[in-house]
């Protein structure tokens, strides 16, 4: 019986040992998937910075250079612009100092009267003329500036828009990225939750089990005691009817050799007797 109950708890621990080693391995691995994910996580915290440095220094480096570049094209036009209208000035200023100047010699010189009278009229319109003149040439100027204005705003516009887009297109590329490192982080949290679960559950199932078995292996250690003092019991109970026995066949050997030695004696007193008896026989018979 006490091998009986020693094999069966060595049994259980056997499989209690192998549920722990299947329970230890399914841990071992929801670690590794936690270590797999926080790699993850790191990784895409890591691009999200690296990112977000990029986009910043971008920014300021392309608006920096693109100001700078704006800038010096502008001001190299204007110089260039300022140049031009000052000789274009200049040469119409010449040029309406002389034709007035032609004009008032004209005016002065010594015509008859009629022909003041005629002179007078032709400067009004030549003074005319050229005011029209020179107005058509700073219309042109204006209109030849604003168009270089509406260009270069234009092709400003084109580049900052380009510039927005791939601003647009980083900054979705950031959402998304917070996106999975969010949903990274759910999953982590989620793997976290459930391995700390089946740790406590395995953790109490364990402990349930292995307190099972320790008031087994205590019940089973009380009845190999009680066993072994029944051994014991019976073991002393063997030696006293051994010792009995011993007594008993001492006893019955005495008496035996008794016996034996009582009935020896009897027949040589039956012996003696018969004896006695033949000689009282012969004697009579010789006194007769």
């Amino acid at each position: 019986i006490a091998q009986k109950g020693c094999r069966l708890p060595r049994q259980e621990m056997v499989v209690l040992n192998d549920r722990l080693a299947v329970y230890i391995d399914k841990v071992n691995s929801l670690e590794q998937q936690n270590k797999q994910l926080e790699m993850e996580i790191e990784g895409l915290q890591n691009r999200f910075m690296r990112v977000q440095r990029g986009l910043a220094l971008a920014d300021e480096e392309a608006m920096v250079g693109q100001l700078e570049m704006i800038k010096t094209k502008y001001e190299e036009a204007l110089e260039k612009r300022k140049v031009q209208l000052e000789v274009e000035l200049m040469f119409l200023q010449r040029v309406q100092k002389q034709e007035i100047e032609e004009l008032m010699a004209q005016v002065y010189s010594g015509h008859s009267s009629s022909q003041s009278s005629f002179a007078l009229p032709d400067l009004l319109a030549a003074l005319k003329q050229i005011q029209s003149q020179y107005n058509e040439i700073a219309a042109k100027i204006l209109a030849e500036m604003d168009s270089w204005y509406k260009s270069k705003f234009e092709d400003i516009t084109n580049k900052t828009t380009k510039h927005v887009d791939k601003a647009r297109s980083v900054r979705e590329e950031i959402t998304s990225a917070r996106k999975d490192i969010q949903n990274k982080e759910c999953d982590l949290d989620a793997l976290n939750d459930a391995l700390e679960a089946e740790v406590n559950k395995t953790t109490e199932r364990y402990k349930r089990e292995l307190e099972d078995l320790q008031a087994r292996i205590e019940a089973l250690k009380l009845e190999l005691e009680t066993t072994k003092e029944k051994i014991a019991h019976h073991l002393r109970e063997y030696q006293d009817l051994l010792d009995i026995k011993m007594a008993l066949e001492i006893e019955i050997t005495t008496y035996r050799k008794l016996i034996e030695g009582e009935d020896l004696q009897l027949s040589s007193m039956v012996k003696n007797l018969k004896t006695s008896c033949a000689r009282s026989t012969r004697n009579s018979l010789h006194i007769n």
